[in-house]
């Protein structure tokens, strides 16, 4: 740090950071294996072609489950001038992902140097660990709004906690409801923020302005994704929520899930809290601590998965982190360095189990040459089809290559056999249970991909419905 201020080495950290994953934008992450891509490439082109926001998601799913006219506008509004810009395809979505986490890492690193002015060498280096780390890099070679949600987040608290100014905190209130519009649970962790300063409010009456702003905003954002599925003909809130648990959502539904939930969300709490309390920090200390519990704590509790929180929260988790360190070195050398100890030593086993758990791979070339063939092969098999379905998961990028004409999302393969006319992407797992599917080709994967350690596939089936069912 001699010689150099701490604004120098984040900026240089954040470049190289981004160099990187510039030159492996077609790799690390496979392409587009939650499908999820297509999804959000068919509804930018549609607000394209017919409007804003006339149109759902992606055919038969966004009529079945109806968050696609409400949600991700932002999202889709930044899409849009990409793929003008270098074409519809999934590295232009996995640019918009990369630049996204990396500039909400960067504002983690300002938030980081802010808590102790006099500390910006220890600052710089977890700053570093966090450019380091595995999650970044994955999150930003997808085709989904993570990334967006992190640096929305990131950028809605640093507004609360960094400027002096309460023209600016009230605007981080003001927006983070608008993450909403980036991804659907971003509505869900604002309402959490909202609840806990509520709670908090008899100790910390300074704080009501800021939950008036943080209401205006997510009265506003409720409003405006009413009306606009109002006027578009499909008002279907909550039909389903993608990223809650499967076992029920909210307050109303936590039923068999609460125990695990509260047993996650109360370790994350006392974990993140304790240091916090007893740091001697440069910011307000009862702020970090409301952002804590609203963002991190309530949203599990009401039962958003805890893989969701973790990557919508990633950069701020290290800013919760170096709090730690912070308090062990008030506590002496032997707590300082013990600490600085566990940290790399987690850095390195979340690497080990990142080659499996985040999907790292490099194996990308290989399979979009794969890809590219199956599907030049089965070119004429498309073409005299009248639709393509997909299954939920590890189709997407195949989906990228149909003709724009064939592509529909979910369909009604999950619920009858299919016409004569229409065929299924579909993975040998999601295969498993579905009799009237009749597989006519199959591209193999060569290694083993999964979700988070369910739903393994290694092949990739094109299927027709079976006669006679």
């Amino acid at each position: 740090m001699k010689g150099k201020g701490f604004g120098f080495w984040l900026l240089v950290v954040t470049l190289v950071w981004l160099v990187v994953g510039l030159v492996l934008i077609r790799g690390f992450a496979p392409v587009d294996f939650y499908g999820d891509g297509a999804y959000f490439a068919q509804a930018t082109m549609r607000w394209a072609e017919y409007g804003w926001p006339t149109t759902l998601l992606a055919g038969p799913q966004g009529a079945e489950f109806g968050w696609g006219v409400f949600t991700l506008w932002i999202y889709i509004s930044l899409l849009r001038p990409v793929f003008h810009l270098f074409g519809t395809n999934p590295w232009a979505m996995r640019l918009v992902s990369l630049f996204s986490v990396g500039i909400a890492m960067a504002i983690a690193g300002l938030i980081m140097a802010r808590l102790r002015g006099d500390r910006k060498g220890s600052a710089a280096l977890f700053f570093f660990f966090l450019a380091l780390s595995p999650l970044p890099l994955v999150i930003g070679h997808t085709e989904r709004p993570e990334g967006l949600m992190a640096l929305w987040i990131a950028a809605s608290v640093a507004l609360i906690l960094l400027p002096k100014r309460p023209f600016f905190r009230n605007l981080g209130f003001f927006i983070l409801p608008m993450s909403f519009w980036v991804h659907q649970l971003g509505g869900l962790m604002a309402f959490c923020l909202f609840l806990a300063m509520l709670l908090a409010l008899p100790l910390r009456r300074k704080h009501g302005q800021q939950i008036l702003w943080l209401f205006v905003g997510g009265v506003l954002v409720l409003a405006a994704s009413f009306l606009a599925s109002w006027y578009s003909g499909k008002v279907l809130f909550l039909g389903y929520v993608s990223g809650i648990s499967e076992k029920g959502w909210g307050i109303v539904k936590i039923l068999s899930s609460w125990h695990l939930m509260l047993v996650v969300a109360l370790a994350a709490l006392v974990f993140l809290l304790w240091p916090l309390r007893m740091a001697r920090l440069d910011l307000d200390k009862g702020l970090i601590a409301l952002i804590t519990v609203g963002l991190v704590f309530l949203p599990m509790l009401f039962g958003m998965r805890p893989r969701r929180v973790f990557q919508f929260v990633y950069p701020l988790l290290w800013v919760f982190l170096y709090i730690g360190f912070l308090h062990a070195a008030q506590m002496g050398r032997v707590f300082k360095y013990g600490f600085f100890a566990l940290v790399v030593a987690g850095m390195c086993f979340y690497w080990w189990r990142s080659l499996s758990i985040l999907y790292i791979t490099v194996r990308n070339p290989g399979y979009i040459q794969k890809a590219g063939e199956f599907m030049a092969k089965n070119q004429s098999r498309i073409a005299s089809a009248d639709t393509v379905f997909m299954g939920l998961h590890g189709e997407g990028y195949l989906f990228w290559l149909l003709p724009r004409d064939k592509q529909l999302n979910l369909g009604p393969y999950r619920r009858g056999p299919l016409g004569d006319r229409n065929l299924v992407l579909i993975t040998d797992h999601e295969l498993t249970g579905i009799p009237y599917l009749m597989p006519v080709d199959s591209l193999d994967l060569d290694f083993t991909y999964s979700f988070y350690g369910s739903r393994p596939f290694r092949k990739i089936y094109l299927c027709e419905g079976k006669t006679g069912t």
